[in-house]
Parts: structure tokens; sequence; C-alpha cells
């Protein structure tokens, strides 16, 4: 009897180390990961998000090539974009001047808002590569990029700048009434399809 409880242990045994090993020559790996961030550059920038609008735009791309002149090859992209954009002024641009008598600032060019930021998040519904007509990486970039330029057309024609001005006029009185100090402005007319910046 106790000779059968050693062979049942020793199976037992067996069984266990047979499983560990197992477990252990699954788990090799043989990973590598390197990362190197160089700064580039450094600024001293002076700008300020008054708007902040979110878009989506939908891209469908197609484009057919004939092979030996009769044969038809498309190749179809349908992107969809989520963006933030972020419009705003830049300071360094502002042009203004003090009259401590009566304790006033007169913004003489406030400039126009411009776009500071785009943020996109692109998502592929659909990749279809032609029989001979296939995507290379580099076309992919340039409907991505085709896509955020039609979302900063987008937001340029959009409330964005208006609502970017309005919300600096408020920042600037609410942050000078405290001291006693009075704001004039000379809010510059809304141009619509002003030049693009992202």
């Amino acid at each position: 009897m106790r000779k059968l409880g050693y062979i049942f242990l020793g199976l037992l045994l067996g069984v266990g180390l047979y499983w560990f090993a197992s477990k252990q020559i699954g788990r090799k790996s043989n990973t590598t990961e390197q990362s190197n961030t160089i700064v580039t550059k450094l600024e001293k920038v002076f700008k300020i998000v008054s708007a902040e609008g979110h878009f989506n735009e939908v891209y469908n791309y197609k484009q057919t090539k004939e092979y030996f002149h009769f044969i038809p090859s498309t190749k179809k992209a349908l992107l969809m974009i989520n963006a933030k954009v972020l419009m705003g002024y830049d300071f360094e641009k502002l042009e203004y001047d003090l009259d401590e008598k009566t304790r006033t600032l007169r913004i003489t060019n406030l400039g126009f808002p411009e776009i500071l930021s785009v943020e996109p998040t692109y998502n592929y519904y659909n990749i279809d590569d032609g029989l001979l007509n296939k995507f290379e990486p580099s076309e992919l970039n340039k409907i991505q990029d085709k896509g955020k330029q039609q979302i900063i057309k987008a937001a340029y024609n959009s409330d964005l700048i208006k609502t970017a001005q309005d919300q600096l006029q408020l920042l600037l009185k609410e942050f000078f009434a405290p001291s006693g100090w009075k704001i004039e402005t000379n809010k510059p007319k809304i141009i619509i399809n002003k030049g693009q910046n992202g």
C-alpha cells in the first residue's frame, strides 16, 4: 500500500514538473524595445485659446486605373475624422495704447483668431484595394492630410471665429475690471475663408 502511495506521489510530481516546464517554455520571448526622444526646438509663445470646436469629416476616396487600356482596377477608402480644433490669438501680434490718466487700455489691433491646433483621430471604415491598383502608405497619408484640410476649412467657415472673438473680449474685461482699468477694442469684422493655419 505504501509503494502504491509512492508511485502515485511520483506520478503527481512528474505531471507537476511537466506542467511547470511547459509553461516556462511557452513564456519564452525575445522582445526588444528602444525609444529615443530628442528635443529639436523650444520657443516662448504667448498664445491664448479662446474657443474649441469638435468636427467630424467623412472623406470618401475612389480611384480607378485602366491597365493595358481595357482592364479597370478600382481602389476605395472611407475615412472618418474626428478632430478637436483650438482657435485663439497670438498675443505677440497685439497692438495697444495705455492711457494711465483715464486708466484705459486701448487695443488698436487685436488681429484675427487663428487655428492654434488641430488634433485629429483617423478611423478607416473601409479600405478596398483593386486587383492591380493597391494603396501605398504614402497615399493613405495624403488622404488623411486632405481630410484634415477639410476640417480646417470647415472650422474657418463655422461660428468658431465669432466665438473666439467674443470669448477674448469677455476674458480681457474680466481680467482688467478688478484693477479699475477699462478695455476698448476695435473688434474686427469676421472674415470667412481666411488664410488657413494648421
